[in-house]
């Protein structure tokens, strides 16, 4: 089950994904009608507008939401393996073994730190607490992002830059 939550999660950060290219989705994303909505929001429709504007052409994102389906949201043989215990029977949760609460939490982590990426688009900059958040929240994704593949996404001085910027607006929070 929580495999299957982490693909709806991958899911949602692609649909973030699409809505910080075009704002104007957001809109259409709520109101269209169901045919209308289905040719443009339907998750393939999505991967494929994202891998075509990142210049993808491994379709990697098909693979992770294909294997994440396959594993937890499917019944198939991949799935089915996550189920086996060492002593070679197979137990249908809940169940506490390394190998896939290992994989589970790796994916997770990845989604986690890829949906906040794209929900941080939509802070509004105007308040010291909104670009606190952000700040915290480039801090915490850059110190991940180091641990794991040794490399920042954002540059501390473009970080501190956004600290001095929340110092200088207002505490909406003073005096409440």
């Amino acid at each position: 089950p929580s495999m299957m939550i982490a693909r709806d999660l991958l899911e949602l950060t692609f649909l973030f994904d699409d809505f910080t290219a075009d704002k104007s989705r957001i809109e259409k994303w709520r109101t269209l009608a169901p045919k209308e909505y289905d040719k443009i929001f339907k998750p393939w429709a999505i991967r494929d507008r994202l891998d075509q504007r990142d210049g993808f052409t491994g379709k990697k994102r098909a693979e992770i939401y294909k294997l994440m389906s396959s594993v937890a949201g499917h019944p198939s043989p991949a799935g089915f393996q996550m189920l086996l215990r060492p002593d070679g029977n197979y137990r249908c949760g809940p169940f506490f073994e390394p190998k896939s609460l290992d994989a589970c939490w790796s994916e997770l982590a990845k989604i986690a730190i890829q949906i906040g990426g794209h929900f941080q688009e939509f802070f509004d900059l105007t308040s010291k607490e909104t670009v606190v958040a952000k700040v915290e929240y480039l801090e915490l994704q850059n110190g991940w992002l180091e641990h794991f593949f040794g490399k920042a996404a954002f540059d501390p001085a473009r970080i501190a830059e956004m600290r001095a910027l929340a110092d200088k607006l207002p505490d909406r929070t003073a005096g409440t």
